[in-house]
């Protein structure tokens, strides 16, 4: 089976759709082949912002306190229920494009998902400034990535028009929002939803009448 998945590394609802996936690819006992999509939530981001994400929400996107620390509580709990560690508090945000690119680096040696996932770890659990490049090196390198050649891509453009032509994709497909997965080009899934919303998705699979199935929940949408 493949599976895409549009998602962005500073996306909580992405990481969470990730373990959800993750679990029910293991129950259902489906063998798939993730293939990572690149989608910036803001690709007009600084390398950082300098600010957490209360400050994030409530100056730049101009949510009121309230409304920021019921977002980021919500995030927590849904990311705690699925055994991951979301410390908000401590999360710097910033450009995630670098992070795509060697995310796309990862793909070409059969290293996307332990670069995904490490890169996804550092950010909501260790508050690493995924936007810094030295960070990324060091990342990339815990993954299995070569210093080299991390540190190669990191000082150029390459990996640049995988990333972009991934996002042409996503503005073509409709895909305003992540995490969004798309199973063997057919059954799309938007959003982070219930491990047995996915089990179910991939269970249709194995005998595909279902084509063009939305769903539609839990997920980072584009800001307005």
């Amino acid at each position: 089976m493949e599976i895409e998945v549009w998602s962005d590394v500073i996306c909580p609802f992405c990481y969470i759709g990730k373990r959800k996936l993750e679990v029910a690819l293991e129950q259902t006992g489906i063998s798939a082949t993730l293939h990572w999509r690149s989608f910036e939530l803001n690709p007009m981001a600084p390398p950082s912002y300098g600010i957490g994400l209360l400050e994030l929400f409530t100056g730049h996107y101009g949510m009121s306190q309230e409304q920021a620390l019921g977002l980021l509580h919500h995030e927590e709990r849904e990311a705690q229920r699925m055994g991951l560690a979301f410390d908000w508090q401590a999360a710097q945000p910033g450009s995630t494009f670098h992070a795509h690119r060697l995310l796309k680096l990862a793909a070409s040696q059969g290293l996307a998902d332990a670069v995904q996932e490490r890169f996804m770890r550092a950010y909501f659990s260790e508050g690493a400034r995924i936007g810094d490049a030295a960070v990324l090196q060091q990342l990339a390198e815990e993954a299995g990535l070569a210093a080299d050649t991390v540190a190669s891509v990191l000082q150029g453009r390459e990996y640049t028009q995988d990333v972009r032509a991934d996002q042409r994709r996503a503005q073509e497909l409709g895909i305003r929002g992540v995490p969004y997965f798309l199973i063997n080009g057919q059954v799309a899934v938007s959003g982070a939803r219930e491990v047995a919303d996915f089990v179910d998705v991939l269970q249709s699979q194995r005998s595909p009448d279902t084509a063009g199935e939305q769903c539609a929940d839990g997920r980072c949408d584009l800001p307005s």
